[in-house]
């Protein structure tokens, strides 16, 4: 793939047109996908050349180039080569033709390959060039108005070189990925990434945990999912198996996504280890706290009888000093009530610098990415058994959280289905199989196409339940 690994720095916000130091994906006749950082240095390649990468510059995600008259240089074209299949439901000869007594031969194009080569160095177009094998052709006129069409767009993609600057994406890259080196990415496909991250629930403000050994694509997938940054505390959480010694994975892929630095401050790097003890001292926290309110609840059941007491020897002093007729008594005990009040109010409320702590406290909580507990998991290191994996991230996540775990293959997930069943820890466990097959829509003419790629993997999906 040619992808250079640059690591500019990434615009305040992704706009509509490329900037220097953006990560784009240069689709050749929607068949051959390469990320390239654009800048003044890259290349990209079209046909059988070489050309530099600044013409992208400044130019709108979807526009598409092609290569100049002369062959030298790219150009901007909005002319798309290929025609449409729509056929008038009017014509008289529609679909009355067949294919069943054509025969493939060479001999059936009277166009040589010199007069090919003449017509480029010419200058010719490629939908001239395209036009020319057609009329040339004797069998062309006896096919089918789809074998026509058909012909017609093998030829294009052979003599028509058409690129589109398109925006990198979870989609985009996933294919980009698979399709040029799938092995970096654990042959993960891009309707296995979109169900991966449906069945673990992935959106907006949502505090995602990830354990991943696919290079960061999942991580970053589900960081644009989320929206990165909107809320404080929500993002998501790359981590990987071990401690502060362990070997970090290579998680780069997300650097190709053009995050800005908004979203790249929801994306948080580290290892599990780190992760349980903060769901540790979290929950340590909780509970002090919790000790802390019933403590200040019984000084102010205490507070509140010595009160109760009290008033009731001031109203026995009242009692006594009105038998005695004394009017000054009543004003001194109407002093010590109005003290009494006070006191109580002040025991009710909370002190001053106890809720200036609790707001520092809460903002730096929400610094840096994600912390436990997590509402949301993908687990996706198929290296790692998965049964342990499930058992060592528990700890992690909130009640009703959604965890997805994805394997290339089926028996490690239902040994992991087979172990947590009846165990009080998830529900609703499921084992999925990422399917997909491309159709052709025509006039007439809809089917499964001819080639499919094989199985995307399967998953793992559940709730996890609250520890009792």
């Amino acid at each position: 793939m040619a992808a250079a690994a640059a690591a500019a720095a990434p615009p305040a916000a992704p706009g509509p047109a490329v900037r220097e130091g953006d990560t784009v994906i240069w689709d050749v006749n929607g068949d051959k996908q390469a990320l390239v950082v654009v800048d003044g240095k890259s290349r990209v390649k079209l046909g059988t050349t070489f050309f530099s990468a600044a013409p992208l510059i400044g130019c709108p995600f979807g526009a598409m180039f092609t290569l100049s008259a002369d062959g030298s240089s790219l150009e901007r074209t909005q002319y798309t080569p290929l025609p449409d299949w729509d056929l008038p439901d009017d014509k008289p000869d529609f679909n009355t033709r067949t294919n069943d007594k054509l025969v493939q031969n060479d001999a059936n194009q009277t166009l040589s390959a010199a007069e090919i080569e003449a017509m480029k160095a010419s200058g010719a177009a490629g939908a001239d060039i395209v036009a020319a094998l057609a009329a040339n052709s004797a069998t062309f006129a006896a096919k089918t108005e789809f074998s026509q069409e058909k012909y017609k767009k093998k030829k294009a993609k052979k003599y028509i070189q058409l690129a589109t600057v398109r925006r990198p994406s979870g989609a985009t890259v996933a294919e980009a990925y698979f399709a040029n080196s799938p092995a970096k990415t654990n042959y993960l496909r891009a309707d296995t990434l979109a169900l991966l991250l449906t069945l673990a629930n992935v959106g907006a403000h949502a505090r995602v945990l990830v354990v991943e050994s696919c290079g960061g694509l999942v991580s970053a997938a589900a960081l644009e999912r989320t929206g990165g940054g909107l809320s404080p505390g929500s993002g998501v959480a790359s981590a990987w198996v071990g401690g502060a010694a362990a070997k970090k994975p290579s998680l780069e892929i997300w650097r190709s996504f053009n995050f800005s630095q908004q979203q790249r401050a929801g994306l948080r790097f580290a290892p599990l280890a780190t992760l349980l003890e903060e769901a540790q001292q979290a929950a340590q926290q909780a509970q002090q706290q919790g000790q802390q309110d019933n403590g200040q609840q019984q000084q102010q059941g205490d507070g509140q009888q010595q009160q109760q007491q009290q008033q009731q020897q001031q109203q026995q002093q009242q009692g006594a000093a009105a038998a005695a007729g004394d009017e000054a008594e009543p004003m001194q005990q109407d002093g010590q009530l109005q003290e009494g009040e006070q006191q109580q109010q002040q025991a009710e409320q909370p002190p001053a610098n106890q809720a200036a702590q609790q707001q520092p406290a809460a903002a730096a909580a929400g610094a840096g990415g994600p912390r436990p507990p997590f509402n949301s998991c993908i687990l996706a290191a198929p290296g790692v058994s998965p049964l342990a994996l499930v058992r060592h991230v528990l700890p992690l996540l909130a009640p009703s959280a959604s965890l997805a775990v994805y394997s290339p293959w089926a028996q490690p997930l239902a040994e992991a289905l087979d172990a947590l069943r009846g165990q009080g820890q998830v529900a609703n466990l499921a084992l999925s199989e990422a399917w997909w097959r491309e159709m052709q829509v025509l006039p007439l003419r809809t089917h499964p196409t001819m080639n499919m790629n094989h199985g995307g993997g399967y998953i793992l999906s559940a709730t996890v339940l609250a520890q009792k």
